[in-house]
């Protein structure tokens, strides 16, 4: 039925949650679930299951393991702990990993039944992907938070150097998985320079216009 639904519909996106049994015990009906999937829920233990885990393997290679399982551009969320999760998904240069944590985590003390945080974890990262309403306010949010910037810095002469955002939100910005990874090139612009908009080739150590 799954497969049906997306050939009449392409921009369909599928969220799966198949919990360590389905995970550590596939099948072909799981198989082809997975392979249809655009967003994957599971714990570390769950996501260790799916990505045959073997001893003293690094996430980033238990993620190309389980992302072989799922769709093109399907995106893997891996609740750690109550504070933090780790986001996988497959790129032409790796295996791209967005950590996510709490900059004000609850003490252990606090917790008081951790059932159910993972459906909650996933709902609210579901709403935020078809909610016009929760996009349109976090772009209020950091256009507030620009405009807030700017008006503090004034007028003077020089380069407005914008805020780093992220820094709002994350503990750590995303990074490519492994230690032989580069990006195929870079991009550089420089402000009244001859090499503006010079494409930098990492791989051969040559320059394009």
């Amino acid at each position: 039925m799954l497969t049906r639904v997306k050939e009449l519909n392409p921009w369909l996106r599928i969220s799966f949650d198949p919990g360590f049994d389905w995970a550590e015990h596939t099948t072909p009906e799981i198989d082809g679930i997975l392979a249809l999937t655009d967003l994957l829920f599971v714990n570390y233990r769950e996501f260790k299951a799916l990505g045959r885990y073997a001893h003293a393997e690094p996430d980033g290679a238990i993620a190309r393991k389980a992302l072989d399982w799922c769709g093109v551009g399907c995106t893997i969320f891996v609740t750690k702990r109550y504070d933090f999760v780790e986001a996988f998904r497959a790129t032409s240069g790796g295996t791209l990993v967005h950590p996510f944590q709490l900059r004000r985590p609850l003490r252990e003390t606090e917790l008081e039944d951790a059932t159910g945080a993972g459906d909650v974890f996933a709902a609210a990262v579901l709403s935020s992907l078809t909610s016009r309403r929760l996009q349109v306010e976090l772009g209020a949010f950091l256009g507030l938070s620009l405009a807030r910037h700017k008006m503090r810095q004034g007028t003077s002469a020089g380069n407005q150097i914008l805020p780093d955002l992220s820094k709002g939100f994350l503990q750590q910005t995303e990074k490519l998985s492994g230690t032989d990874l580069q990006p195929t090139g870079v991009f550089l612009v420089y402000d009244e320079n001859p090499r503006s908009g010079t494409l930098f080739d990492v791989s051969s150590r040559k320059t394009a216009n």
